[in-house]
């Protein structure tokens, strides 16, 4: 039987853990919280900001929290900032960072409105996710047609641009350009870095557009996301057939 697979978001600490295993690993990180009053007054408590430049990655984080320490991670680790006395029960607290690419824009992301114990990792929409989740949504443990990827993407179908070129956007998957090729039904892309690979479909429905573009040698990716500057890339393979 082949051994299954570690997900990208899940491999941090070797497969999945217990929120309360990942916390207690957290290192600590001198977060910087400043409170913004509404520009509505009546009352209105405004915001409370958590910037966290200096923590690497560029994907949406999870956050918790244990009533003292406010906990965020990523793939690429946890992070611990311990929350201030007096923190207004009725004021949306917003996680900070700058970024990955040149605008120098904040990305913003709504944590809630109180940093009571969660009991387990929280997502952007304020409902709990584990890291395991975000991985099984990804298809991480399938290989389909002997190719061998971390995850499966979306089909190429989200068109954004079609004059002399396809451009079809497909969100934060990489945070720089990554390496093309073919591989049966699928166009597989490689991070230059860490070799990670995923795999868009090129059959099934609404996937002729992409396909022909790709083969004629006019498609482009779109990366963007909350915490990523857009970018474009073509997609050049040794093969397309």
């Amino acid at each position: 039987m082949d051994k299954k697979r570690v997900g990208h978001w899940s491999a941090l600490f070797g497969g999945p853990k217990p929120f309360e295993y990942e916390i207690k690993r957290a290192k600590d990180f001198d977060a910087k919280w400043s409170r913004h009053p509404s520009l509505l007054g009546n009352g209105h408590r405004g915001h409370t900001e958590v910037d966290f430049n200096g923590i690497p990655g560029w994907l949406q984080p999870l956050w918790g929290s244990d009533g003292e320490w406010l906990y965020i991670r990523r793939p690429e680790g946890v992070w611990r900032t311990r929350i201030p006395a007096g923190l207004p029960a009725d004021s949306s607290v917003i996680f900070v960072q700058k970024k990955v690419g040149v605008s120098g824009d904040d990305g913003r992301m709504v944590m809630g409105f109180d940093m009571e114990p969660t009991g387990g990792w929280m997502d952007g929409f304020q409902q709990p996710c584990a890291p395991a989740d975000i991985d099984a949504r990804r298809d991480q443990g399938r290989d389909r047609q002997g190719v061998e990827v971390d995850f499966y993407a979306p089909p190429l179908i989200n068109v954004v641009a079609s004059a002399d070129r396809l451009v079809v956007a497909v969100d934060d998957l990489f945070s720089q350009p990554p390496r093309f090729n073919v591989e049966m039904d699928w166009l597989v892309a490689t991070d230059s870095r860490s070799g990670r690979r995923c795999a868009f479909p090129l059959s099934g429905q609404g996937h002729e557009p992409a396909k022909k573009a790709l083969n004629e040698g006019y498609l482009w990716l779109r990366f963007e996301g909350e915490f990523l500057d857009p970018f474009e890339v073509k997609v050049t393979c040794a093969s397309s057939s």
